[in-house]
């Protein structure tokens, strides 16, 4: 039922929210930091006043920094991860086109304020002539380089809650009765697989159940088991019975999978924090050594 095709689209968004970070913390040129930190924060704070800012935060008083229209819906989403990325199950996510969605601009914003809130300033030309300031350039992107070790568990969880491409209408419909026959009530099943934005005018046809990956095996691995009828069709015959079990075989190994890609970035997190940890250890060894070196001996 275009599994394979959820996951792939979920792997290429998580790889162009990945790109988009490391532009935005390059400072890539016509990104969104490109003129450095100064007007990557003007742009979000404009963002912010129209669309984020809650008037009662603060005991009331940004009620004159607030737009006067803004949507109760999407306020403080920037800093809600539970009700951005946490909560649904699809998000009407699709970078590789130049529309812009409302869960689109959350998600953004999100992964701006969580990573590398403040960006460098660009570095002038004259900077790169001295040689000593050549520590200081490496130093920035070794920072920039443990921050998408941590962003990369973010992108990857996002991007699996991408909505699937065009040609999964018929998966929605699928998935649609499978939540059906559990009692769901058919007014929430469209916000359930395809995301508030998705219906947000009402139609809630089988064409907007997009599902991503994250809510297909979400019924996959978990919610068809909750149905009393999935227990009474095991009385079948010998051959269905197989079948079935050969079906639970292959989802459990897509499972599996998607358990191991969690623990190798959990690895890659660890790693990253261990080295952090010992940087300041390391450094201190450094200078001992340095202090024993006798006076005029050059560096080797």
């Amino acid at each position: 039922r275009a599994l394979a095709m959820a996951e792939m689209n979920a792997d290429y968004n998580t790889f162009l929210l990945g790109r988009r970070a490391l532009d935005r913390q390059t400072e890539k040129a016509h990104g969104v930091a490109s003129v450095g930190t100064a007007e990557d924060i003007d742009d979000r704070l404009i963002q912010f006043r129209k669309r984020y800012c809650d008037p009662n935060d603060n005991a009331g008083l940004l009620e004159k920094v607030c737009a006067e229209d803004i949507d109760s819906a999407t306020m403080n989403k920037d800093i809600d991860f539970g009700r951005t990325i946490g909560t649904p199950w699809t998000l009407a996510l699709d970078f590789s086109d130049s529309e812009k969605t409302g869960d689109e601009q959350d998600v953004l914003a999100l992964s701006s304020n969580l990573f590398g809130h403040s960006v460098f300033e660009n570095i002038p030309d004259a900077y790169f002539e001295n040689p000593q300031n050549a520590y200081k350039i490496l130093d920035m992107r070794s920072l920039i380089a443990k921050r998408s070790v941590a962003q990369y568990s973010f992108d990857a969880l996002t991007g699996m809650k991408a909505e699937g491409p065009a040609e999964m209408d018929k998966t929605g419909g699928y998935m649609k009765a499978v939540l059906d026959q559990l009692g769901i009530p058919e007014s929430d099943i469209p916000t359930l697989l395809s995301g508030g934005e998705a219906t947000q005018n009402g139609t809630d046809t089988d064409a907007l159940l997009k599902p991503s990956y994250y809510a297909q095996m979400e019924v996959l691995t978990k919610k068809i088991y909750q149905n009393p009828s999935f227990y009474m069709t095991l009385y079948d015959t010998p051959a269905n019975i197989d079948r079935k079990g050969a079906a639970l075989r292959a989802i459990s190994l897509m499972q599996n999978t998607d358990m191991l890609k969690s623990r190798l970035r959990s690895e890659m997190l660890l790693s990253v924090l261990l080295e952090t940890e010992l940087d300041p250890l390391y450094k201190e060894a450094q200078g001992a050594l340095d202090r024993m070196r006798p006076k005029g001996e050059p560096d080797k």
